[in-house]
């Protein structure tokens, strides 16, 4: 029963964590387009987010293993108001680059302890109970979306921020139920020292390499390519890009469910994910909106498969027989935040130069060369266990 309820809260936790982040990410690129920012600035100012999640995640999964999760879980529900009510504030790019610090900061205690959470709940299950909770977050971008692009047809962008808060507060809520998960262990300075000169294995590295060829594509395609594609080239309403983000969002959680609920084959996911998330980009040059939303949910099927499935499967598989889960995933996700960051600094400077459709090209190709990596690496450690 205890299980039981810790897992209703964890999902409970990811579910809303999820509906606030999905909303904001609809809501910010269409209000620095409002306040005149440039794109190249754009990529800049959410490059940000990726340095501060970089050095803070580890800060807070060496303190989380040390003295628990739960007063992370109640920062990051404390934090979302914060940065929702900085951005509400903001007037120039500086400023909304001090709200993406406050949300690199939510970002990094966040994903500091939710693994470790789902993990320490049941771990016979961690897998399993990764992947749905990575569905779960899906199915709440999809409602978060949603909710937005209707508050966006009654109310501006500013005021549909408010919104958010209120969710926020049910967050908070719902934090305050985590059971602790303490380590017994004293928290001292060299914990942090000690922590990052632990040698580990080789195979732990290469996961490292591989998840970070995900952020290349990961990293921008929702946040700044996809929303930006659709209101410059596009020409949309504020509503109709949340509705594509939905969309995506849709397909995206209906492909991660049925992997993790059906325990598909790796070969097999990572086909689906290769032939969804590249084959419907290449057709994107020179569309009308309505077939660029059918490209949207295509597309969000390949991500399902390859952007949930096999990097939670990696993860799990990777620090499986971890004592401390949190400081080992949060090191292990360090390269795929270094790349994060080069990436959404890139991008807006990228777009100006390149255009749009070679934009989209190379994050499909780099998407398909991360699922191909991906499937090696779980197919050569399923064979080194067998043995």
């Amino acid at each position: 029963m205890q299980a039981k309820n810790g897992f209703l809260t964890s999902l409970s936790i990811n579910f809303i964590h999820n509906f606030i982040a999905s909303g904001v990410a609809v809501l910010l690129p269409l209000y620095l387009l409002e306040k005149n920012v440039s794109i190249e600035s754009i990529g800049l100012i959410f490059s940000v987010l990726s340095i501060i999640m970089l050095v803070f995640r580890f800060i807070f999964a060496v303190i989380a293993d040390y003295i628990g999760t739960r007063l992370i879980f109640i920062g990051n529900a404390i934090a979302h108001v914060v940065t929702i009510v900085t951005y509400i504030l903001s007037m120039t790019p500086l400023h909304f680059a001090f709200g993406k610090i406050f949300e690199g900061l939510r970002a990094a205690a966040f994903w500091s302890v939710n693994r470790t959470e789902i993990y320490r709940i049941n771990a016979k299950e961690a897998e399993k109970n990764a992947s749905i909770m990575g569905a779960v977050r899906s199915i709440s971008t999809i409602f978060g979306s949603a909710a937005i692009a209707i508050a966006l047809i009654f109310f501006s962008i500013q005021s549909s921020f408010l919104f958010l808060i209120l969710a926020s507060i049910v967050l908070f809520y719902y934090s305050l139920n985590v059971k602790n998960g303490k380590e017994k262990k004293k928290l001292n300075l060299s914990a942090f020292m000690t922590e990052l000169k632990t040698k580990r294995s080789k195979e732990f590295w290469s996961a490292a390499l591989i998840l970070s060829m995900a952020a290349i594509y990961e990293a921008p395609i929702l946040a700044i390519v996809i929303p930006l594609y659709m209101a410059e080239s596009l020409k949309s309403q504020p509503s109709m890009i949340g509705i594509g983000l939905a969309l995506y969002s849709a397909s995206f959680s209906f492909a991660s469910y049925v992997a993790a609920k059906y325990n598909m084959r790796i070969k097999s996911i990572a086909f689906g994910a290769i032939i969804f998330g590249t084959l419907p980009i290449l057709f994107i040059q020179n569309i009308s909106e309505n077939i660029f939303l059918l490209i949207l949910f295509l597309s969000g099927l390949g991500g399902g498969y390859g952007l949930i499935n096999l990097m939670e499967i990696i993860m799990a598989r990777t620090v499986k027989n971890s004592v401390t889960p949190s400081i080992d995933v949060s090191i292990l996700i360090m390269p795929y935040r270094l790349v994060e960051f080069i990436t959404l600094a890139a991008i807006g400077f990228a777009i100006i130069n390149l255009g749009f459709y070679n934009v989209f090209l190379v994050l499909a190709l780099s998407f398909a060369a991360y699922i191909f990596l991906a499937w090696k690496f779980l197919s050569s450690l399923s064979q080194k266990n067998s043995h």
